[in-house]
């Protein structure tokens, strides 16, 4: 299904009731992502003419291991409640017109996960990591001595050399090389 026919569809995307997504919104994320042009953005699942279910296609290229490697991360899975009995054809087609491609689901509901493990599947990854943002040095160091500035340019000079003389007498000074690899990094 081509980005032309987003308006046929769209009725079913607003049946998520997702406050957050507007129609636009819609759009951008399954027909327009910036990165690829791809001819098909999503399957149709059809009954007399009439669209009663969709699932997203997100296609993308990346290169793997010196190898251009061909993605599809199937996305927005919505069938019509009469029709959610037969939809298991919808999904039979769709793997069988992505050969050739690695196909993902990023985030599936756990009915989502049940169908596509009948359909031979398997999870890559069964736990998540939270990476937490690290502070900067000077943050630490400022830290310690009670003292947060407001602003990056109150952070004088004389309490940047006491932070590296401080990082750089630790045991390995591992924490000063690569504060001093960092300090050349702008800031956001």
């Amino acid at each position: 299904m081509g980005a032309d026919e987003f308006e046929e569809i769209y009725p079913l995307l607003a049946a998520f009731n997702n406050a957050l997504m507007s129609k636009e919104d819609w759009r951008r994320m399954l027909f327009t992502y910036p990165w690829e042009s791809p001819s098909r953005h999503g399957f149709g699942y059809y009954a007399d003419g009439k669209p009663v279910g969709f699932i997203g296609a997100i296609f993308s290229t990346r290169h793997v291991r010196g190898r251009a490697e061909r993605f599809c991360n199937l996305s927005t899975w919505i069938v019509k409640k009469e029709f959610r009995g037969t939809s298991i054809l919808l999904t039979r087609r769709i793997v069988d017109a992505l050969a050739g491609h690695a196909v993902v689901g990023f985030t599936p509901a756990p009915t989502t996960c049940a169908v596509f493990s009948r359909l031979g599947f398997l999870p890559l990854e069964t736990e998540q990591l939270l990476l937490f943002p690290l502070a900067r040095p000077t943050d630490v160091w400022r830290a310690f001595q009670g003292s947060f500035a407001t602003s990056a340019a109150s952070i004088t000079t004389s309490s940047t050399d006491k932070l590296t003389a401080g990082l750089a007498a630790m045991p390995d000074g591992l924490d000063a090389a690569i504060y001093r690899d960092l300090s050349s990094c702008s800031r956001v």
